[in-house]
């Protein structure tokens, strides 16, 4: 009967999930799954899932399917592209209560913007389905996360280490979404928040649209900390890398079930990224615990790739092992004091300066006020917020007058402003602005002063500056006059020679010929004066004609 075509559909449908089910309940070897999938292939084939009972279909197809396929979603696939399409796990997707849409939470506008390093974009977005996905490691587990169109975010659990295996399907759900609810802040009402910082500033009124549902995360103080020593001097790249390599060195490692199929061998195609390669290199492992950590050597880091912050990371590493209850438990205190307490007692670990202590005390430590100041966090406060600081150097005086000029513009939640405003700099979101709306570069801001100075209207002197032109100015019409006199009386002037001639020496017409040197003339020996002493172009490397810049006077 299994060659048989002539059955009907719904016959051919009920024979194979008859048979299907029969065989399940007597063997769960792979072997005899291919074997019965043999038989029951052609039967699938002459049906459809419309017609066959949703939990027959699911039952066959998943029970059928080899492992690559079943990590699918049971999908019998017949081509790699399509296994590569959709890296789906199966279990059950849950939504992350409190999240209406994207005006609650972006995942782009907020997993990869410079606040965590445990996330990666696997690329599964779906047009008009899903909007972004990310996988990475949250405290004992694996998830993968999804932001559907009008949906939410939604959540699945792909691996958990030992210790959360224990809880029950319930437990575990009612763990996951409360991390999740306490990592996002989603007790912050973003809406509330965008409303005021609006009303206190036009240009943040007008970029909303474009910055709307990023979100400030709440993440572990210990893992928060070591990520940002790693941040020093670093890009978003390596330190991804950084991070992966200590928690792979001397975290735990998250197992992953059989059936989640990440890891799989399946060949992306079309550009399309599968699990696996968004998979950090040797897989997942937890932030190292304390204890784990006290085990790395300065030797160790530096074989992994870390230079100077090997030492920075097993100092701080020591010196937060000898503070009172352990380093983990004296990091969640300082949620409990102010933002100059939290930040002045991160600047005394080793390794930690004020940027750094301001990331940790905003990303962990609830200090909403807190603002790290960058090159693009810099440049706002010059343009926007702090016109008067600009020229000046970042010192630690410097960093608190930023952060002073956020807080009197935004209010307690000014750190909320600032990583807002921090986004609409990055690349991909600047590209989206309207023109108006983007901060001047560096290269502009000098060409706008440039512009301004040389405009009759802009063009302030000093005093001795303007001394200074003056002089330049009669140097160049007493050496203009000197070549007009020599030219009305005939004179050709000869190139200055740099190279001894072997030859008798040239003169000019009407000079007497002796043993000594004709005498130079000194409207040219001044103009060759100016000439040495004009700068060199950087780009170019020449001398410049601007005699107003060489430093004779």
């Amino acid at each position: 009967w299994a060659g048989s075509w002539s059955l009907n559909e719904m016959a051919a449908g009920r024979t194979a999930g008859w048979l299907v089910l029969r065989s399940s309940a007597s063997s769960s070897s792979y072997a005899h799954r291919l074997r019965v999938r043999a038989t029951v292939a052609p039967l699938l084939a002459l049906t459809s899932r419309s017609r066959l009972h949703t939990g027959t279909w699911r039952t066959a197809a998943a029970w059928l399917a080899p492992p690559h396929e079943q990590a699918r979603g049971g999908r019998m696939h017949t081509t790699p592209s399509a296994c590569a399409a959709r890296p789906a796990t199966p279990g059950p997707w849950r939504r992350l209560p409190g999240v209406k849409d994207e005006s609650d939470l972006r995942l782009a506008l907020t997993l990869p913007t410079g606040q965590s390093f445990r996330w990666r974009d696997t690329g599964g977005a779906r047009s008009g389905e899903v909007v972004s996905e990310y996988v990475g490691v949250l405290g004992p587990r694996v998830l993968l996360l999804q932001e559907r169109c009008g949906e939410g975010v939604w959540y699945r659990v792909l691996g958990r280490s030992q210790e959360a295996a224990a809880l029950t399907e319930k437990e575990e759900a009612h763990d996951v979404q409360s991390h999740l609810a306490e990592y996002f802040n989603l007790q912050v009402s973003l809406g509330d928040l965008w409303d005021e910082f609006s009303a206190a500033d036009e240009r943040f009124r007008r970029l909303v649209p474009y910055v709307r549902g990023s979100r400030m995360l709440r993440q572990e103080p210990y893992e928060c900390l070591f990520s940002f020593i790693c941040s020093q001097n670093n890009h978003i790249s390596r330190i991804h890398l950084m991070v992966d390599r200590l928690c792979a060195r001397y975290g735990t490692q998250i197992l992953l079930r059989p059936t989640d199929g990440v890891g799989e061998s399946c060949t992306p195609e079309a550009g399309q990224r599968s699990l696996s390669t968004a998979a950090p290199p040797g897989g997942y492992f937890t932030f190292p615990t304390e204890k784990q950590l006290s085990e790395a050597t300065e030797a160790e880091l530096r074989e992994l790739g870390f230079g100077y912050r090997a030492k920075f990371i097993v100092e701080t590493a020591r010196a937060l092992r000898e503070k009172e209850g352990g380093g983990p438990a004296w990091l969640l205190r300082l949620r409990e004091g102010t933002r100059q307490e939290a930040i002045a007692a991160l600047c005394e670990l080793p390794g930690v300066g004020p940027k750094v202590a301001a990331c940790v005390s905003l990303f962990s430590l609830d200090q909403h006020a807190a603002i790290p100041v960058d090159t693009h966090v810099w440049r706002l406060a010059t343009v926007y917020y702090a016109p008067e600081l600009d020229g000046k150097s970042l010192t630690p005086r410097i960093h608190k007058a930023v952060e002073d000029a956020f807080i009197d513009r935004f209010g307690e939640y000014a750190g909320w402003a600032h990583q807002a405003l921090f986004i609409a700099e990055l690349r991909e979101v600047r590209a989206s602005l309207p023109q108006e709306l983007r901060t001047p570069q560096a290269s502009e801001k000098k060409k706008a002063k440039d512009k301004a100075s040389a405009s009759p209207a802009g063009k302030t002197q000093t005093k001795a500056e303007s001394s200074r032109e003056a002089q330049t100015k009669a140097v160049r019409q007493r050496v203009g006059s000197s070549k007009l006199q020599a030219q009305n009386a005939g004179v050709k002037k000869e190139p200055v020679k740099r190279k001894l001639q072997t030859g008798p020496a040239r003169t000019p017409p009407g000079a007497t010929v002796g043993r000594k040197a004709a005498p130079r003339d000194p409207a040219r020996a001044l103009s060759e004066n100016l000439s040495r002493a004009a700068p060199r172009s950087v780009k170019s490397g020449r001398r410049t004609n601007n005699s107003a810049s060489a430093s004779l006077f």
